[in-house]
């Protein structure tokens, strides 16, 4: 697994990201009070399956920082879902490819080698 700063238009995103890079794509976006450690047991299935996980700290959390004073401070689910639209988008960086998107999921069960 690497961390990397992901630029976006209104964040500095701390990006978890393991698995092989050409494998198909799996966002994994925690909740609150929780942190993207929580995805590491189902990340780990997924990546001994071929998928590459991308498991973004959200505003608020870990190094995500904000990259202005003057944006709003908010979590709620329609700016954490625009924020996801912003990390994974082609423009914000070598993220942007075709995504699955998961914010919950069944977990490891749903994962066959």
């Amino acid at each position: 697994m690497s961390e990397q700063q992901v630029k976006t238009t209104l964040l500095d995103v701390n990006v978890h990201v393991a698995g092989p890079a050409d494998g198909p794509t799996v966002l994994l976006l925690h909740g609150w009070p929780d942190d993207a450690t929580t995805w590491a047991t189902v990340a780990g299935h997924l990546n001994e399956a071929g998928f590459r996980t991308v498991t973004p700290e959200l505003r608020g959390f870990g190094g995500t920082r904000f990259r202005s004073a003057d944006t709003p401070r908010t979590g709620n689910s329609g700016i954490l879902a625009y924020d996801a639209i912003d990390l994974m988008c082609p423009s914000s960086d070598d993220l942007g490819h075709s995504a699955v998107f998961r914010s919950g999921g069944s977990g490891p069960s749903g994962v066959r080698g």
